[in-house]
Order: C-alpha cells, then structure tokens, then sequence
C-alpha cells in the first residue's frame, strides 16, 4: 500500500490503483479524482444563454437545423443498433452509447437534448477551469445527458436526510468517454460558437463604450 497520488489526501491507495478508493471511485464516475460535479444548477445558466442566443439568430430554422445534427446521430445510433443485432461484432462502447441515444430519443425532445449538450459546450469554452481534463468533460457531459432521461433514475433512502434521493445508475469509463465525445461533435460545438458569438459582441461594446468616452472627452 502507498499514500494516494492525490497531493494532501494522506489516504492509502487500495490494489494497484494510485489512488486511494473515494479518489479512484470519483475518477471513474467523474472522469479525474479531483473532478466536481456538473450539475444541472451549474448548467442552467448556460442552457438559458444557448436559448438566448439561438432566438437572436432566428430562433425557428436555427432550432430546425441544430436539432437535425441530433437526429443525424439517432439515425447513425439505430444503424449501429441494427448492425449489432445481425451479429457484426463491434466495439462494445459503441454500442452501449447507441442505446443510450436510442433510448434518449424515444424519452426526449430533440430541443431538451440539443441545449443541453450545447450549454455543455458553452461551458467547456467559457470557463474551461471547471474541467479538470478533456476526459473529465466528456465524462461529465454524458453524465448530464444520461440525467435527462427518467430511466436512467433510481431512488435509495438517505438514513441521515431521512428522504429518498435520486441517483444515477454508474456507466463504465470508457463508454462514457466515448459517448460524451459523440455528443460534443455532434452538439457541444453549438457551444462553442455561442461562446465566440459572446466575445464578438462583448468586444463590439466595449469598442463603442470607448469612443464614447472620447467623444466626450474632446467636447469636455
């Protein structure tokens, strides 16, 4: 046994791990020992800042065409789905992220998941500190959309809250890796031209603020 890898954990690593188990455990489900949890409070703001910026583009046929990249990956998800029940041996993350697609397509909006990946995007872009790696964001952006689905629930009772709380059923690493990065090419890159559009505009007013403030100063 060693100390954990985590500097000031002071815990002993468990089996051949560098990490000890609460680290080694937040890795696996979150996608890096120190990473936090991207919550659905933590998004809203960003899922409210992708809506506002798609109604300022033309809200309707933006829509149209965002959630089409959506419905392009249901398509190539129930085409992998079909290849795999013939028998064509594939990548088991592959599949697994076929299903969930499938089964988030069957249980939501293409709008509730296009904001929501694209407000992930938005995250990533803008304050890219909240990820602890490439790998912790893929992660947490699955992790967000396996939320949104219903089926993808449970409930167990807190002894010490004395309720019951909701929790999610745990993916293995690598298939959440893989969704997480599907869903990033597919709709978090909406997030990231949000950002840009934001810091256009963002530099735009601050330009007009100063010639204002010239302009006043040579009447002064």
């Amino acid at each position: 046994m060693r100390d954990c890898r985590i500097p000031e954990c002071g815990r002993q690593t468990t089996g051949r791990s560098h990490y000890c188990t609460a680290h080694k455990t937040r890795d696996r489900r979150h996608g890096h020992p120190l990473q936090e949890t991207i919550t659905k409070t933590v998004l809203k703001p960003y899922v409210s800042a992708v809506g506002t910026w798609v109604d300022r583009q033309g809200a309707d046929d933006l829509w149209s065409k965002i959630e089409g990249n959506w419905l392009v990956l249901v398509d190539w998800a129930r085409g992998v789905l079909a290849s795999y029940a013939r028998g064509r041996p594939m990548y088991h993350p592959e599949v697994e992220a076929a299903r969930a697609i499938v089964a988030a397509a069957d249980d939501l909006t293409p709008r509730k998941v296009a904001e929501t990946i694209a407000a992930m995007g938005l995250l990533w872009a803008k304050e890219p500190h909240l990820f602890k790696s490439d790998r912790a964001a893929w992660v947490q952006t699955a992790r967000r959309f396996l939320g949104l689905s219903e089926r993808n629930a449970g409930l167990w009772w807190h002894e010490g809250e004395g309720r019951m709380r909701r929790t999610y059923k745990d993916i293995p690493p690598r298939n959440s890796v893989f969704l997480g990065r599907l869903l990033m090419a597919a709709l978090g890159i909406i997030g990231t031209h949000v950002h840009e559009a934001q810091k256009r505009h963002e530099a735009t007013a601050e330009r007009l603020r100063r010639e204002m403030l010239e302009r006043l100063t040579q009447h002064a």
